[in-house]
């Protein structure tokens, strides 16, 4: 007798998402009524594992935004103000894919000029006045 040995397919694994889900719950009398999922993404950075609060426009026209943390949004941003300044002009979207995709393989670091840190300083100040932090932190 001849039995064919049935091949055993394996699922393919699910591809995950760069974004975390949080379920937000609200309660009412007794009972928990379950809100929809929020999908916050991570940051956009290479082997960043941090939440992307913050959009920084890689490019304004056409329009292109990607999510970042507060961190690589000051670091890219101080990298394109120094350029900006270095050719006292603003940057063609092309020179800013050209700076985004560098400083994503780390090539690019930001440079710790008293501009570019002043240029970081207004940025953390804004994103304090437009956050809302639990219990007034």
């Amino acid at each position: 007798m001849n039995k064919k040995k049935k091949k055993v397919v394996k699922p393919k694994p699910k591809k995950r998402s760069k974004a975390k889900t949080f379920t937000a719950t609200t309660s009412t009398a007794n009972r928990v009524l379950p809100q929809p999922k929020i999908r916050i993404p991570t940051c956009a950075f290479t082997s960043c594992t941090r939440l992307g609060t913050d959009n920084h426009h890689v490019t304004y026209d056409p329009d292109v935004i990607k999510p970042l943390c507060l961190i690589h949004h000051i670091h890219i941003t101080m990298i394109n103000s120094v350029h900006a300044r270095k050719y006292h002009q603003r940057l063609s979207p092309k020179y800013r894919w050209h700076i985004w995709f560098e400083w994503l393989k780390g090539k690019y670091k930001p440079k710790h000029t008293k501009r570019a840190l002043e240029s970081a300083f207004d940025l953390i100040e804004r994103y304090n006045q437009t956050h809302i932090t639990p219990y007034g932190c």
